[in-house]
């Protein structure tokens, strides 16, 4: 954004993150805003594009932005999240009543088998490490192994075959699409799809966004079979935080699940960000 910055100190986990100090005022034709930003997990490094650090997730900051002309949505703003081992994310995000949200979940990363070695001396099979060939026996080629994947939004983050019965004790992190604003008498939508074939052991919802006023929203999750759950009915707690749904365990996991967040009260607005499942199979 290449305006100048003010950084709160880290905040101590397991407690609230405080509002930024108080800044001197923006000069003409510009705004300060606050700046959130928050990972899963925790520790990413936030940065501007142009590569200017601004700290490191949960953080709260603030930050010079142009003001937008008069009439005009207010312009989008990009920043960089990243966090050792995972690609860098980009996230890009509108103040809204002065706040820049940002939000990333980074998926766990699988670890890598360590090949067996073959025995010394013995010709071994293409694709069977360790095991010597028959004479006058054919060989069989060994199944291609595939490189891993970038995570996709609607896309398992776990290793495994679409449509394939997951192992008990699979976990597996779904980035789900859609969200955007959220405004009075309307229906913010998300979904997340899951490709493998999966009895519920646990299900939890991420949530990332804001709004100026919680209680005018109802927040409701609705299973590929059609069951729906009720995560947050017009209460003052934000909804923007994680969910575990209970009364999913048992279902069947594969298909789409969909999120809605009514607003059915006037005079506030907000925004949802980011929508991730994190499914563990029984």
């Amino acid at each position: 954004m290449g305006m100048p910055t003010s950084t709160t100190p880290m905040p101590v986990p397991g407690q609230p993150i405080a509002p930024p100090a108080a800044q001197p005022a923006a000069a003409p034709g510009t705004v300060r805003v606050t700046v959130t930003a928050t990972s899963t997990p925790p520790g990413a490094t936030v940065s501007t594009p142009q590569g200017r650090v601004l700290g490191t997730t949960p953080l709260v900051t603030s930050e010079v932005i142009p003001a937008p002309a008069p009439g005009q949505p207010p312009p989008t703003f990009t920043f960089v999240l990243s966090l050792p081992g995972h690609p860098p994310q980009n996230v890009s995000a509108a103040p809204l009543n002065n706040i820049l949200a940002l939000a990333a979940t980074f998926p766990p990363v699988a670890p890598s088998m360590p090949t067996t070695p073959g025995m010394p001396g013995m010709p071994t099979t293409p694709g069977m490490p360790g095991m010597p060939t028959t004479p006058g026996m054919p060989t069989t080629p060994g199944m291609p192994t595939t490189p891993g994947m970038p995570t996709a939004p609607g896309m398992p983050t776990t290793p495994g075959m679409p449509g394939m019965p997951a192992a008990p004790g699979t976990m597996h992190t779904i980035i789900g699409t859609g969200g955007g604003a959220i405004f009075d008498n309307h229906t913010t939508t998300a979904s997340a799809f899951v490709s493998q074939s999966c009895i519920v052991g646990r299900l939890r919802v991420i949530l990332r966004g804001s709004h100026t006023f919680n209680s005018d929203m109802t927040v409701r999750l609705s299973s590929p079979s059609g069951q729906t759950f009720t995560l947050q009915r017009r209460t003052r707690r934000t909804p923007f935080r994680t969910h575990t749904v209970p009364r999913a365990v048992g279902l069947p996991a594969q298909g789409t699940w969909n999120l809605s967040i009514a607003d059915t009260v006037r005079l506030d607005a907000g925004r949802l960000t980011a929508f991730v499942i994190e499914l563990t199979c029984q």
